[in-house]
């Protein structure tokens, strides 16, 4: 695995340094100017950092295991997204990125995407972004000058410097999170997703552009709804889940990973919503954690990670107070399971988009 991590990585740097995309030493001044920005905030931020919430309920979740509370690792460490692919730079902020995991060989989930809810960059005076994370393809099969070639041709792809597998999800997403924050990619909003969903704009727009906009009252205060703190779940939110211990499982969990009873609040990998403010939190708190091995990236990331930061389960939301109103009311159609995924994705974004031309 070393070895053809090495190759892959070399092979990127030859392909961008022949197409001149920077000078080699213009582009070291860059990445170390970035990753000193990245320690200097991640310094504030774990300074910061108030102490992990104990919880009260003695049927279901009530701390960490001392694995994650605990800080062990060195803040200037970490996956970078350094020369790989990178996507074209926004001429203004979006108002919602969205970060979807994929594969580097799946390039027909990505077209669908593309061609449906992905190519809406403008929708009632807000600015989509669209980006496709992943990581390094083996050397030996000749995928990384089609993901070179496809990047030329969107923009819209960002690959950082680690193997590609479904158990480095979690690196995934967090690499994509140290990028933004390296390089001062801003939105007002990021959604996190999977390249076998379909979103629906309509509804997100109108329910984030609320929480953006609309006011409550605390303290005598007024701010906004939205407190830039909270992770949103677009899809399911899940309490009270457990482990599942058979070996046989696709998301098995040794008690050497995690050994609590129950995980903490997460939501589904399928859809959650998050401001700038905490991307930046769970980025740093990751750097600091010892997340190895750890494969299950929404129970990492929205579960664990989040709940490191100490504000117990305020700062984690479903979209809905009823259950059976979240069933009905998903932001993303997850089509994964499916038979015929693809025929799905296209019906369930012809649902959503009806009359959508009439609303921009």
């Amino acid at each position: 695995m070393f070895v053809c991590y090495c190759l892959q990585l070399q092979s990127v740097v030859t392909v961008n340094n022949t197409e001149g995309r920077h000078k080699p030493e213009v582009f070291r001044k860059e990445s170390l100017k970035n990753r000193r920005n990245f320690t200097r905030i991640c310094s504030k931020v774990l300074t910061d950092l108030p102490t992990a919430v104990k919880h009260t309920d003695k049927n279901g979740f009530q701390e960490l295991p001392e694995r994650y509370l605990s800080n062990k690792r060195d803040i200037s460490k970490g996956y970078s997204c350094e020369n790989a692919i990178a996507p074209e730079k926004a001429s203004e902020n979006p108002w919602m990125t969205i970060l979807v995991k994929t594969a580097p060989s799946n390039f027909e989930n990505r077209k669908i995407l593309r061609e449906t809810w992905g190519k809406i960059r403008f929708f009632k005076g807000k600015i989509f972004s669209l980006l496709f994370m992943v990581g390094l393809a083996p050397s030996s099969s000749g995928l990384q000058m089609k993901l070179q070639e496809e990047n030329a041709k969107y923009g819209d792809i960002l690959q950082c410097n680690f193997v590609d597998k479904y158990e480095a999800l979690p690196i995934k997403v967090l690499s994509t999170f140290r990028w933004i924050i390296e390089t001062n990619h801003q939105s007002r909003f990021y959604s996190v997703t999977d390249d076998d969903c379909v979103i629906n704009i309509p509804d997100m727009h109108s329910i984030f552009t609320r929480l953006d906009t609309s006011e409550v009252k605390t303290d005598n205060t007024t701010v906004a709804q939205d407190d830039h703190n909270t992770i949103y779940c677009g899809y399911t939110f899940n309490e009270g889940a457990v482990p599942q211990r058979e070996a046989s499982m696709k998301w098995n969990m040794p008690m050497e990973l995690y050994s609590g009873d129950y995980y903490p609040d997460y939501c589904s990998g399928a859809l959650w919503i998050l401001s700038y403010d905490i991307l930046q939190s769970l980025a740093c708190v990751s750097t600091v954690t010892d997340i190895e091995d750890f494969f299950v990236e929404d129970v990492l990331i929205s579960g664990i990670l989040r709940e490191k930061l100490g504000q117990g389960s305020n700062n984690i939301k479903p979209l809905w107070e009823k259950r059976w109103e979240e069933k009905i009311r998903l932001l993303a159609f997850h089509s994964g399971k499916l038979d015929i995924p693809k025929q799905r994705m296209l019906e369930k974004w012809r649902e959503w988009s009806t009359n959508m031309s009439n609303m921009q």
